[in-house]
């Protein structure tokens, strides 16, 4: 048996390139995992945040409400952050863009708590123009698109 292994081995380094389309191919399979475990564990967000306006439009202006749903929202957000680090990802650049995407919604999922710890209008009023939650969103859209681009570039 172990002379069979050492043909294949012996056989796979006189190949040349063997062991880096099987490095290719291994990260390949494992982008193509990761990619299809982000888009699934992104939807209860996509979904939280795509339903966030006419949620809190129903909420009729009630404090209570309005903070209830940013908490509902910043879990949702928290839970895929950890999602994501849990993901096996491939080495390179899928991994760094893994990390900076985590980091981005961990932020977001700050602003939402933030704004679901307010008591009062005021109050909520003052986190939300002070929280540059537009902003933390469009960078958690924009490091979304990078970590695809970057699983995508290993098929």
């Amino acid at each position: 048996m172990v002379a069979f292994i050492v043909i294949g081995v012996l056989l796979a380094v006189a190949d040349g390139d063997g062991p880096l389309r099987w490095t290719a191919a291994t990260s390949a399979a494992v982008a193509a995992s990761a990619s299809g475990q982000v888009q699934a564990d992104s939807v209860p967000v996509s979904s939280a945040i795509g339903n966030y306006s006419a949620n809190a439009t129903a909420c009729h202006g009630k404090v209570s409400c309005v903070t209830s749903l940013d908490r509902r929202v910043a879990a949702a957000l928290d839970t895929f952050a950890g999602q994501l680090r849990a993901i096996p990802m491939p080495a390179g650049q899928a991994t760094s863009a893994d990390a900076t995407l985590a980091a981005s919604v961990s932020r977001t999922a700050s602003i939402f708590a933030r704004l679901g710890a307010a008591t009062s209008a005021s109050q909520y009023v003052s986190l939300a123009d002070s929280s540059n939650l537009q902003q933390s969103l469009d960078q958690v859209n924009q490091d979304y698109t990078n970590l695809g681009d970057a699983l995508n570039s290993y098929s």
